[in-house]
């Protein structure tokens, strides 16, 4: 559970911007941000790839950062926004 607290505080910094969007809007914003992140952190990747080993593995090791990131930006979008669910408080 710890380790989602960065993308919380993120989650709650973006959702204070934007205080009441309704939530599959909610959502592709989260993606657009987390897609874009990665996007930037891929192509960093690339480029310091292409600086040492060349041109053809820096574009392998782009498309798949690409790709994966696409993933992960999407999983974290969808943990961000899922509403919480409080357990039922027990009578008696």
């Amino acid at each position: 559970m710890t380790r989602w607290v960065g993308v919380k505080i993120i989650g709650v910094a973006l959702i204070a911007l934007f205080p009441r969007p309704e939530r599959p809007l909610q959502l592709i914003l989260f993606y657009v941000v987390f897609m874009v992140t990665g996007d930037l952190l891929a192509y960093g990747i690339g480029y310091a790839v292409e600086s040492a080993f060349g041109s053809r593995a820096s574009f392998a090791v782009f498309l798949a950062l690409y790709f994966i990131f696409l993933w992960v930006a999407w999983l974290l979008a969808v943990r961000v926004t899922e509403p919480s669910v409080s357990e039922p408080a027990t009578s008696g």
